[in-house]
């Protein structure tokens, strides 16, 4: 790539409103300054491919007439690595599990996770996408992926119902019936014609009556979204310049270019871009630049369109921080440039304002964000496999295997002939035919020779944790014979595995972060989300704010299996002890594990019919406990009845001790009174309080008999009712 700073930069207008607006040769020098660091990862990655695909100075160099075999070690290990990799990011129907953070999130968190499961079902190629990420990574030892949002909007014009609204106070009381249904089912509105629909909408925004009358057609061009939704995809390794002072935290990255392909009719397409008339299509095409054997911008067999508006040329995407204000504060920008024409200038259009960048290293490196691949390990290994079986094929080739010779004077011509066809011959009876006659065949291969491929065999297999199941590897002889060597050997390998699944998972959750961010902000304000065949949920844009942890749901087939083992195991054993619905659950969870969804939710959704016999005998068996509630309940009032007459009688005994002691005052006043003169006043007041005391008592007597009464009734009843509820009921002759 040539960049000459120093050529004259044509002068363009401002795109933006700011103080300070970066200008394009600012913008190259921080490619300029990326280009070396760039360049220095380029050659390790192409490097890398050159072991994989055995290519370039990997490629074996032999002389004329000797084997050219190269056995591809590292290509086989990937493929193995590609393969159980790919299928435990696949395996999973829902990729990902979105769990609140605090109780008030619960409803947003599960729209969130139905949302972002179904974009990368149905949104983005699923398969492909895990695919071609899991083998960037594996190949090349890092995946740089890039998200995001795509928003095609097209015009269409169809034909559309002309709708009047007429004043109607006779359509009061239909109004009145279906604001109640609104009211107590919020879809109501949803199954309605859409005449009636419209009337009840406007007549509640109005406050009036309005009847919607559909008079006729016209035709209509409306904006029809045909996708808007986020996206990611794997860019290639060349395309990527990083800002070197970083240190392997793309946090503190101040910029990240990408570099990518485009044409004049793609960027006319993008309403973003601007100034595209200023671009000089001549020197920005793709073939004026140079690049790598696996760039997959560079045409295939050098074709190239040669119409302006299909003419691939390179466009410079920046995404960094800029001191656009002016104030000493650097914020982050996007800035797109073809040759020395700015095309785009705006704020970072997205709600986290990160870098849309996510980088994956297969096996890390400290203080980059590059990772190594297998290749790097395996590269010595590769050439050793590879010389020892070119050796072990030109010591073969040297003999010519199944050519038979003859001594001289062994044979005439005529029993020549006879021995080569098979027939009874004679030979020279001086002379031996075990020692006169030699059949050529293959040297022995030394010994040293497959003893020095099983040792790079198991010595690759150590490095990479990739156990090769076929010819030699992980064995007996090898691991030792006790199955526990066995099993260690494995589980190293999978600690080895799941190291390198944890790492492209949490690119994976990053990505998934970043879809969840734009969702909330770029989403239709509501959104139908497939959860079965029978069963679609709306997502409102509003409800997807909030605050969550984002978990991958990831397994691997023997995992899997493991775990629905152990299920049949505790079904087997607990099975005859548990609830009815119990067994079934479980049920559900074996099918869900053996990757059986449409099995598994309708035995989740599964809801047994009751059996009549057992329903009635439920029914008898309701009616006794209520019958024998009832009689408890009659006991019950019977033993407060009790109650009140003995405390009854403790009161009128308590009245009785404070008559008697009243009628010892009285004696005693008595007594006084006489002394004193006042008698006979006295004994007229006692007169009239005697009989207000009298008149009183036996009116609390007699209400006292009748709340007995009442309550020994009503508890005779009771009893009756419960006895005879009790007893059995004579079926009626037919």
């Amino acid at each position: 790539m040539d960049i000459n700073l120093n050529k004259s930069v044509k002068v363009q207008g401002k795109l933006t409103n700011w103080k300070n607006e970066p200008e394009i040769r600012d913008l190259k020098q921080d490619l300029t300054e990326a280009t070396a660091s760039h360049a220095t990862q380029v050659s390790k990655i192409e490097n890398w491919l050159n072991v994989l695909h055995m290519k370039g100075n990997s490629k074996p160099v032999t002389a004329d007439g000797k084997s050219k075999v190269a056995p591809k070690l590292v290509r086989t290990q990937a493929e193995w690595r590609n393969a159980a990799l790919s299928e435990i990011f696949l395996s999973s129907t829902d990729l990902f599990n979105v769990n609140p953070l605090t109780w008030e999130d619960s409803k947003s968190a599960q729209q969130n996770e139905l949302i972002i499961n179904s974009q990368f079902d149905t949104k983005i190629d699923k398969v492909a996408f895990i695919d071609k990420m899991v083998r960037t990574c594996v190949n090349e030892g890092t995946a740089i992926l890039r998200t995001s949002w795509i928003n095609k909007i097209e015009s269409v014009t169809a034909e559309v119902p002309n709708f009047m609204q007429v004043e109607d106070p006779a359509f009061m009381e239909e109004l009145q019936q279906h604001i109640q249904m609104l009211q107590a089912k919020p879809d109501y509105l949803e199954d309605l014609p859409e005449e009636l629909r419209l009337s009840i909408e406007l007549s509640q925004e109005s406050g009036v009556p309005i009847r919607v009358y559909k008079e006729g057609t016209r035709m209509e061009t409306t904006d029809k979204v045909i996708r808007n939704h986020p996206t990611v995809d794997v860019c290639d390794f060349t395309s990527i310049y990083v800002d070197p002072t970083c240190q392997g935290d793309i946090t503190k990255a101040n910029f990240i270019i990408h570099k990518f392909e485009t044409s004049m009719s793609d960027l006319k397409r993008d309403k973003r871009y601007k100034n595209l008339d200023k671009i000089n299509a001549q020197t920005a095409t793709v073939t004026s630049e140079t690049g790598s054997q696996y760039d997959s911008t560079i045409g295939q067999g050098g074709f190239s369109f040669k119409d302006a508006p299909r003419k691939k040329m390179y466009a410079y995407e920046y995404w960094g921080y800029y001191d656009i204000n002016d104030d000493g504060i650097a914020r982050p920008m996007v800035c797109t440039w073809i040759g020395d024409t700015i095309i785009r200038m705006d704020e970072n259009p997205y709600p986290d304002k990160q870098f849309p960048f996510v980088f994956i290293p297969f096996m890390p490196v400290k203080g980059s964000l590059y990772g190594e691949p297998d290749a790097e390990l395996l590269e010595d290994n590769q050439k050793i496999k590879g010389a020892v079986m070119r050796g072990m094929i030109d010591l073969m080739a040297k003999t010519s295997a199944g050519q038979t010779g003859f001594a001289k004077g062994t044979m005439d011509q005529v029993n020549l002939h006879k021995y080569k066809n098979g027939q009874d011959f004679e030979f020279n009876s001086n002379q031996n035919p075990q020692h006169s006659i030699f059949t050529q065949n293959f040297p022995n291969i030394p010994e040293s020779a497959p003893f020095i491929l099983n040792m790079v065999n198991t010595d690759s297999e150590s490095l990479t944790g990739v156990r090769a199941f076929q010819g030699t590897g992980v064995s007996g002889v090898n691991l030792g014979q006790t199955a526990e060597a066995v099993r260690t050997a494995t589980d190293a390998a999978t600690k080895r595995e799941t190291g390198i699944v944890r790492r492209i998972g949490s690119g994976l959750v990053e990505v998934a972060r970043k879809f969840l961010t734009m969702n909330a902000l770029f989403l239709e304000e509501e959104e139908v989300v497939r959860v079965t065949n029978e069963k679609f949920v709306p997502i409102k844009r509003d409800d997807l704010a909030g605050e969550y942890d984002l978990r991958i749901n990831i397994s691997t087939p023997e995992e899997d299996q493991s775990k629905s083992q152990n299920l049949s195991f505790i079904l087997q054993t607990l099975g005859n002890n548990l609830p009815p619905e119990v067994p079934i659950k479980i049920m559900a969870k074996i099918v869900k594990l053996h990757k059986l969804p449409d099995l598994a939710h309708y035995l989740e959704t599964y809801e047994p019919k009751p059996d009549p016999l057992a329903e009635a005998r439920q029914q008898l068996e309701i009616a006794k406990l209520e019958a024998e509630t009832a009689l408890l309940k009659a006991q019950a009032r019977e033993a407060d009845a009790k109650s009140f007459v003995q405390e009854a009688k403790v009161n009128v005994e308590q009245a009785r001790a404070s008559q008697m002691q009243s009628q010892t005052d009285r004696n005693n006043l008595d007594f006084y009174d006489k002394a004193n003169g006042t008698d006979h006043t006295r004994a007229m007041e006692l007169q009239q309080q005697k009989l207000d005391t009298d008149i009183a008592n036996t009116a609390l007597k007699n209400q006292a008999s009748l709340d007995s009464l009442d309550k020994q009734r009503g508890t005779a009843l009771l009893t009756e009712h419960a006895k005879a509820s009790l007893q059995p009921k004579e079926k009626p002759v037919r």
